[in-house]
């Protein structure tokens, strides 16, 4: 009965032993991610160099939300990924914001650039 204790115990240990590194691989699995995700939040990169940008018009109505502002300006080839542009505008002082219109806009800005033209905050200052 004691060789049968033994092996339950080391299969037991076996057992824990997996699970903590899997445990510790979905951490740093989640970390890895949640890095990436608020690199790309923040450091604001346009899809283009400058000089190898293109512009391109796009019509945003009133009746679009930042979600679907940022998939027009994805298709578009304006920014990388239109749901982190949806969290780059919750974070940016263009916040609720965004105005309706036509906008021609180049892959070579950044999003803080789109969003203060599509904000009309220009045309504010010039008055």
């Amino acid at each position: 009965m004691n060789n049968g204790q033994t092996v339950i115990d080391v299969l037991t240990t076996i057992v824990k032993y997996v699970l903590l590194a899997l445990m510790i691989l979905f951490i740093i699995s989640t970390a890895h991610h949640a890095y990436d995700l608020g690199y790309d939040i923040f450091a604001q990169k346009p899809v283009a160099e400058k000089g190898e940008g293109e512009e391109v018009t796009v019509e945003i109505t009133q009746a679009m939300s930042v979600r679907q502002i940022g998939t027009v300006l994805e298709k578009a080839g304006i920014i990388e990924d239109g749901e982190i542009f949806r969290y780059q505008e919750r974070l940016s002082e263009y916040h609720g914001k965004l105005k309706p219109g036509t906008y021609t806009l180049s892959s070579e800005m950044t999003p803080d650039e789109i969003m203060e033209i599509m904000s009309h905050e220009d045309e504010e200052e010039d008055s």
